[in-house]
């Protein structure tokens, strides 16, 4: 009897670790191939088109992933990310017979390519979240991100290579689908989570009025709209994307150790002061230089936990599409703030800007100060009792080593 139930769970163990490796890689995919996508739809020539473009793409990418939540509720996991993948790789195709340079067929493209994104996304990042166990799920987490960074370069200057060329467009399409090699390889057969049979709506109602939820989306608001709004005024250079990848790769693993709320304090901490310099010395290059490295390095860590990390942390099986859908839903239509600003708003001056920036800033950790911590106590408390005790016997050795001498 207690043999069988042993190895019962020696394969769900399996099982489990075979369903993270393949929703790690479908995040990885989809996050590299949403990279390459923005950075084809910025690159449209026309100024006016460009706006276009990417509004129609936000838009429609909030639109479907509040669609894919809630059609996640009838369909089978693994068809429903099957057919999503397949969607995802018939839009990258359609630029190859679609001249983008007309303005309808170009918001009708950017409308389809928003879909193909973000109607999957929900049900692909609660199949994460439903894979990870909650006290290695930062760790996975970052080197999921770190991951996405570090191959997003090197796919860039591919692309940048091939310019305007239909094939950049076949490339695009090929890389999105290869995210089916995972499931034919392993062919899994995905334990259907049992979906909550609240009502959608009232789903999201129970989420937002969850403490630990609200507490931790306020201040992630916070945060999105400032730094979509502060993007406006100040370009950011490629080091930002460098500190912020390996910052996600490091805030990762302290999460796991340390707990997810002291290191997203942390990161808004980083921020404060970051933004706090700008506004002080807007015009020394020494103070951008430290603007940018801490800020590339607090969005890494705030990316991270908030994207990956938080929403499964607080929610259960069934309800982590909603959660990730609700969680993230401003992640990119934020970013239209960014592109319409400079059009329609005169800025103050920039110290004026950065300082009131720092101070919502440090005023958006004040719920953070009551938001509870979602990796369990007894974890933490366990980890650091061994962090003691490997401590403890480093310091018997040098201590026996000295009185043998």
């Amino acid at each position: 009897m207690l043999s069988h139930f042993v190895e019962e769970n020696a394969s769900e163990r399996k099982g489990r670790s075979r369903d993270l490796l393949i929703a790690s890689i479908l995040i990885f995919n989809t996050f590299s191939w949403l990279y390459i996508l923005l950075m084809l739809l910025d690159a449209t020539p026309e100024n006016l088109y460009k706006i276009d473009t990417l509004i129609f793409f936000y838009i429609f990418t909030s639109i479907s992933s509040v669609t894919g939540a809630f059609l996640s509720r009838y369909v089978k996991r693994l068809k429903f990310l099957c057919l999503w993948i397949g969607l995802g790789v018939i839009t990258s195709f359609l630029p190859v017979f679609i001249s983008i340079h007309e303005p309808c067929l170009n918001r009708t493209l950017s409308s389809l390519l928003g879909v193909s994104f973000g109607l999957g996304v929900p049900s692909c990042l609660a199949y994460y979240g439903d894979s990870t166990y909650i006290e290695k799920r930062g760790r996975v987490s970052g080197l999921i991100l770190f991951a996405t960074n570090l191959v997003v370069f090197p796919l860039s200057l591919a692309f940048i290579y091939f310019d305007s060329s239909p094939l950049i467009f076949v490339l695009l399409a090929l890389w999105r689908f290869s995210a089916f090699i995972p499931i034919f390889i392993f062919n899994p057969e995905l334990t259907e989570i049992h979906r909550s049979k609240v009502i959608f709506g009232k789903s999201i109602a129970n989420l937002l009025k969850k403490r630990g939820f609200f507490l931790y989306f306020i201040p992630w608001i916070f945060f999105l709209l400032i730094d979509r709004f502060c993007g406006a005024i100040l370009e950011r250079p490629l080091i930002e994307a460098i500190f912020g990848s390996f910052s996600s790769l490091i805030a990762g693993y302290l999460a796991d150790f340390f707990g997810r709320k002291r290191i997203v304090i942390i990161g808004f901490v980083f921020l404060g002061i970051a933004y706090g310099v700008m506004g002080l010395a807007p015009s020394v290059a020494m103070a951008r230089y430290f603007h940018f490295v801490i800020d590339g390095a607090a969005a890494g860590i705030l990316s991270v936990i908030f994207i990956l990390i938080l929403w499964a942390d607080l929610s259960e099986p069934g309800l982590r599409e909603d959660a990730y859908m609700l969680g993230n839903i401003l992640l990119l239509p934020s970013r239209i703030l960014t592109i319409l600003l400079p059009f329609y708003m005169i800025f103050p001056p920039i110290n004026t800007v950065f300082s009131l920036a720092s101070f919502f800033l440090f005023l958006a950790v004040v719920p953070l100060m009551y938001a509870p911590e979602t990796l369990p106590e007894k974890l933490i408390r366990r980890r650091e009792l061994e962090k003691y005790v490997e401590k403890a016997k480093k310091i018997r050795e040098k201590y026996e080593k000295r009185r043998e001498n």
